[in-house]
Order: C-alpha cells, then sequence, then structure tokens
C-alpha cells in the first residue's frame, strides 16, 4: 500500500528540477490540484524555474502585476509575482509569450511563484 502511494505520488509531482531545466507551469498546476500537500513539501519556499506560455495578465489587490502562465487558456495555470525590478518587463509581455522564469515557490492556497526574475 505504501509503495502504491508512494508511486502515484511520484506521478503526481513533477521532478525537481535544476535552474536550467524548468518545470512546465501547467503540469505543475495539474499536480498541485492533483496533491497539493506533495507540490507544496516539494517547491514551498524553494526556488524553481518554471515555464509556459502567459495566457492572462491580471494584478493582486495591492496592484502589483500578476502573470498566469499555463500551456493552454482552457488548461491550469500558475500564477507569478515578480520583484519589482521585473515588474514592468512582466507587464509588457504578451499573451501568448513563452517565458522561462525562477520563482520561489508559494503553494499555500494555490499554484503559484513569488519573487519571480525574468
Amino acid at each position: 500500500m505504501k509503495t502504491t502511494f508512494a508511486m502515484l505520488l511520484a506521478l503526481a509531482v513533477p521532478a525537481m528540477a535544476a535552474a536550467s531545466e524548468p518545470v512546465d507551469a501547467a503540469q505543475l498546476a495539474n499536480a498541485f490540484f492533483a496533491s497539493k500537500a506533495a507540490v507544496a513539501g516539494a517547491y514551498e519556499g524553494k526556488s524553481i524555474a518554471i515555464s509556459g506560455t502567459v495566457q492572462k495578465h491580471d494584478e493582486n489587490g495591492n496592484g502589483e502585476p500578476l502573470l498566469l502562465v499555463g500551456s493552454d487558456p482552457t488548461d491550469t495555470y500558475v500564477t507569478l509575482r515578480f520583484v519589482k525590478s521585473d515588474e514592468a518587463k512582466a507587464s509588457a509581455l504578451k499573451v501568448g509569450a513563452q517565458i522561462s522564469v525562477t520563482c520561489t515557490g508559494d503553494f499555500k492556497a494555490l499554484p503559484s511563484g513569488k519573487d519571480c526574475h525574468l
């Protein structure tokens, strides 16, 4: 039983990637919704490289820009919050742009990255 659970968990959580090997945003989001605890345990507070397609621009309650990044507009996505020095660059990205960023994992409530660098 424990072996089966471990195998399922390994499938749900994308392998920790080196900075040069980004984790796909849509896969990361899907893994989060399959096993929030597993993804949070693997990535919360850790540096993670995330890649994907800009799906939407948004902002948080403080007016800080956010990017919603995934692989398809109808799919799940990761929300990215940027360091102040990269906010303008992030805001200038067009929907559909392919990006790769390095962030600190923030998986308390939703699949997201904070303090992201382009």
